[in-house]
C-alpha cells in the first residue's frame, strides 16, 4: 500500500539570493523529501515579484513553486526546516489529494 501523499508548496526567498543559491536551497528541500521517500514531481522558479503587502520589512522575494509527495511525516519536517532557514520569508504547504 503507497502511503505517499501529493503536496504543493510556494516559498517565498530572500531577494538577497541569487540564482545559485535559490537551487541550492531547492536541492536541499529535494534532499528532505527524499529521505522521506518521495520525489519532486515540479520545481517551477517563478523569480523576483513585488509582494502585496511587506513581510520581515521586505517588498520582493523570490517565489518558487514545488509538488511533490511524500509519507506522512514529510511535512511536519519540511516545515521545521523552512521555519528556521533565514532565506525563507514565508511558505505555504497544500496537501494536493
Amino acid at each position: 500500500m503507497n502511503t505517499n501523499r501529493a503536496y504543493e508548496s510556494v516559498i517565498i526567498f530572500n531577494t538577497n539570493l541569487d540564482e545559485a543559491g535559490i537551487n541550492t536551497q531547492i536541492n536541499s528541500i529535494e534532499k528532505i523529501v527524499s529521505t522521506h521517500g518521495g520525489s519532486v514531481s515540479k520545481k517551477e522558479v517563478q523569480g523576483k515579484k513585488e509582494l502585496e503587502y511587506h513581510m520581515d520589512k521586505k517588498k520582493f522575494g523570490n517565489f518558487v513553486e514545488l509538488e511533490f509527495d511524500g509519507d506522512n511525516t514529510l511535512i511536519s519536517d519540511l516545515e521545521r526546516q523552512l521555519n528556521i532557514n533565514d532565506n525563507v520569508i514565508r511558505f505555504l504547504n497544500v496537501l494536493k489529494n
